[in-house]
Order: C-alpha cells, then structure tokens, then sequence
C-alpha cells in the first residue's frame, strides 16, 4: 500500500531554490504571506477545510515565512535555503528562522554544462590574443535589489576599465532612467 500524501509529505525534506537575487529577508510583508497562503488554498481541492482559513491558521502558516510556499511544517527543524550568495549576511538571519542555508552556485554548473564539449568545437576555437575585451557584463536590470549594478559599471568607469570589457546596460528599469535613480 502506498504511503498516504500527507505522510510522504511530513517526511520528505523541503528545500527552496533562492537564485537571481540578493537573499533579503526583510523583502516580503505579512500581507504578501497571507495572499500566498490563499492563493495556495484556492489550488488545493483537497485541502477546502475551512479551519484552514481560520485567522489563527493563516497567522502561524504565514508567520512562517518563505516556509509557507513549501510543506512548512513537517519532522525536520529546517528547510533548506538553496542559495548564491558566498558571504550573505541574510542567511544568519533565515537560520534563526528555521531555514538552513546551502550555498549552490548554480550557474558555475550550468555553465560547465552548457561549455563541456566547446574545447572540441571547431567553431568556437578562437584566439583570445584577439579579443578587444576581456569580459562581458549585463546590467539589463538595475532597479530594487540589483542596484549595486549601477555602483559597479560607476567603479568600472572611474578605474578606467570600461575599454575592457563589453557592457550592456539598460538606461530605464522600472519605468525609471538612470539619471533619476536616487539611493
């Protein structure tokens, strides 16, 4: 006989895949908590119990966190926070709250994965002496979390390495252009 959802459910280790930007705990409200647990609610046709919506349910599942958008309460005393930031001050902070920090660089794997095989490639054999730059940087996006991309091409500029390297940036984000953003 099978295991019963729940069972599977309270004794499979949970883990949440945070990728893209910096960890910042602070970044959701109770309210956007709250909406999650509805929505989640709405998705669920098995779980329709009303004590569900009962206001001390939603306040203990959306009190806990980024756990909410998982099976928050299961047997074991953390989740993990899959995450790529090497030195985050965040991740003491999502430790305390029940959430165990693992650093994953993910795109160094990906990378290797997707360049595996261009050393036999042909096409791709080049002679870097040639090249005019030495490395690529995208700024597309720079508005909330990513603005440390707007110091970093204003370091690159004042060190005199922009000739070295090829950037993209996006003058507007957010609806805002650059010469307007205000730290």
């Amino acid at each position: 006989m099978p295991p019963l959802p729940w069972a599977q459910l309270m004794t499979t280790p949970q883990a949440i895949f945070h990728d893209q930007e910096p960890l910042n705990f602070d970044l959701w409200t109770q309210d956007n908590f709250e909406q999650a647990w509805h929505q989640y609610l709405r998705t669920r046709t098995t779980e329709q119990n009303p004590l569900y919506h009962d206001p001390s349910q939603v306040s203990f599942h959306t009190s806990l966190h980024l756990r909410t958008m998982v099976m928050p309460v299961n047997l074991y005393n953390y989740i993990l926070l899959v995450h790529s930031e090497k030195n985050s001050k965040e991740a003491e902070t999502y430790f305390q709250h029940g959430f165990l920090p693992v650093y994953y660089w993910s795109h160094a794997v990906i990378a290797a994965d997707w360049f595996r095989y261009a050393q036999h490639d042909p096409v791709l054999q080049y002679d870097t002496g040639t090249f005019a730059q030495d490395f690529l940087i995208y700024n597309r996006a720079w508005s909330g979390t990513r603005e440390y991309r707007l110091t970093f091409v204003d370091q690159l500029v004042q060190a005199g390495l922009a000739t070295h390297c090829r950037t993209s940036f996006a003058p507007v984000d957010s609806d805002l252009h650059y010469s307007q953003h205000q730290n």
